[in-house]
């Protein structure tokens, strides 16, 4: 079986035979846990001990979530936990063991779980009940829980083991389990046939699983509630209702997830947007707006809810317009962020509108040997399944030019009769610069003849000295003129010898490392073509 959804889960069965028999074997469950993209988190409620005010570093790359009394928990992409907000019996103290290969977590009233890779599982806070002492030598568990001062895992063949406070109430023999949560004293277990088992404290009912319940997809525990969605995208909850915690809204459909807090209860629906019931007295069964549509997962305190919410693309970095010579490759690339999986696609702009670039769809685009034609708008358009945006660049493919073009369009008739004012080697300003170097550097863009206005390189041209190298950069647009960059060490006798220099269509770059001991300049030669 490949590419898996959650509608393969199962169980499922193999029947043997030959000639003369045939058997079926015992059925096996498989379970398929939805893959959760990266996403933010955000959280709202009860912000007392900072539970709901979410670190930058949580708001992005984030998988799943859980949320205790006061505190909060995060899972990063890269298996590291994050924790905030109350921390009387460091609860919120990551352990050096949880910075990495975590694949789970779950947070009680003062404690906090993780589960790694390995399939052990670690434990940390408030231990007064027993509630972090996890079992010596125990492995191969797939899910955790936590409730006020009780700990739950799920074994790979179906049972479940629990400890701290309600641990002795665990029914004996329970197999074929594919989820479990806790509540404050109790918890609850599916089974592989959508039935729930319950068991622990019941002072309000929350342990009395409704009769004939079955076709549960999903399971939540709230602090004196329980809460089920059905495979029909209903949802059925019991016990405490002092709040109304327990009142699912009507109507409520299309439901894959909940999760139960004190006297609260949330659920996300399949278009992402997120429904909640119960207590409001802190705001915590008010959804942002923000998160609505967007929601991937979401947990429940005792008075704060926490989502992980899809974040839509970001450019954050170009497309830079560009000027460029003929014959050129162009490069435009740009950065971006967001929930994944992310697309692009570049388009060509033009007065009649817009058309894709076939086959362009990565960061960067790539225009090979450039001609005039290929001068106009460019723009990529990022989306994902929460929004889409665009960037846009323009690129300039200079024509030809040549030096007797700018001295025509630079001077009268009259300065042009006149050497000493017009010639390569004249400097008319007065300012030291000689018309061949104003016309090599496009000092004067204005006045260069044959294309589009193009900034100049700074003037004058300053090397910068940085880590050990000495590093000039100049506007190099000319074809008719060679660049040359060479250095010395006293101002007499100059070289290109140590000099690297890298020219990209538009810009040269030089750059010189001199040893220690060494003083050295940088100057530029420039030299039109034929003398």
């Amino acid at each position: 079986m490949s590419s898996l959804t959650v509608t393969d889960a199962g169980d499922y069965t193999v029947e043997l035979g030959n000639c003369t028999d045939m058997t079926l074997s015992d059925p096996g469950h498989l379970t398929v846990t939805p893959v959760i993209p990266p996403g933010a988190v955000f959280a709202w409620g009860d912000d007392t001990f900072g539970q709901s005010n979410v670190p930058q570093v949580a708001k992005s790359g984030v998988i799943a979530i859980a949320a205790g009394q006061g505190h909060t928990l995060a899972l990063k992409t890269n298996g590291s936990v994050l924790a905030w907000g109350w921390n009387t019996s460091g609860q919120t103290t990551v352990p050096t063991a949880a910075g990495s290969g975590v694949i789970g977590i779950a947070a009680g009233q003062g404690h906090s779980l993780a589960l790694k890779s390995d399939g052990t599982v670690l434990a940390w806070g408030n231990n007064a009940d027993g509630q972090t002492n996890v079992p010596a030598g125990l492995s191969g568990i797939i899910a955790i829980a936590a409730g006020g001062a009780q700990s739950v895992a799920l074994k790979n063949d179906g049972t479940v083991v629990a400890w701290g406070n309600n641990s002795s109430s665990l029914p004996a023999g329970l197999t074929n389990i594919t989820a479990i949560a806790a509540g404050m004293y109790h918890a609850l277990a599916l089974k592989s046939n959508g039935t729930v088992v319950a068991w622990g404290d019941n002072s309000q009912g929350q342990s009395t699983v409704p009769a004939g319940l079955t076709g549960v997809v999903a399971i939540a525990a709230g602090f004196y509630h329980s809460i089920v969605v059905k495979t029909d995208g209903t949802v059925i909850a019991w016990g405490d209702d002092s709040h109304g915690q327990s009142s699912v809204p009507s109507l409520l459909t299309d439901v894959v997830a909940a999760a139960g807090g004190r006297y609260h209860s949330v659920a996300r629906k399949s278009d992402k947007t997120v429904v909640a019931w119960g207590d409001d007295s802190a705001g915590q069964s008010t959804i942002p707006t923000t998160v609505q549509g967007r929601t991937l997962a979401l947990a429940a305190g005792w008075m704060h809810t926490v989502v992980i919410a899809g974040r839509p693309p970001i450019i954050l970095g170009g497309p830079y317009s560009a000027y460029t010579n003929l014959n050129h490759d162009v490069l435009f690339h740009v950065d971006v962020d967001g929930t994944a999986p992310i697309s692009l696609q570049w388009r060509r702009q033009s007065v009649a509108g817009s058309s894709d670039i076939s086959g362009a769809t990565d960061t960067t685009l790539t225009l090979r040997s450039v001609q005039s034609s290929d001068s106009g708008g460019y723009a990529v358009v990022v989306s994902n399944e929460f929004g889409s945006t665009t960037g846009n660049a323009t690129l300039i493919v200079l024509p030809a030019t040549t030096f007797s073009a700018w001295q025509q369009n630079r001077f009268t008739g009259e300065e042009l009769a006149e050497p000493a004012i017009s010639g390569a080697l004249a400097d008319p300003t007065g300012m030291g610069t000689p018309n061949l170097v104003k016309y090599a550097l496009n000092l004067e863009p204005v006045a260069s003849a044959g294309g589009p206005s193009i900034p100049s390189s700074a003037w004058p041209l300053k090397p910068t000295f940085n880590s050990g190298t000495l590093t000039m950069t100049f506007r190099a647009l000319r074809t008719d003129v060679t660049y040359t960059v060479e250095a010395s060490t006293d101002l007499k006798t100059w070289s290109g010898s140590g000099v690297t220099t890298q020219y990209n269509g538009i810009d040269c770059t030089a750059t010189c490392t001199p040893t220690a001991s060494d003083r050295v300049f940088l100057r530029l030669k420039v030299l039109m073509s034929g003398g």
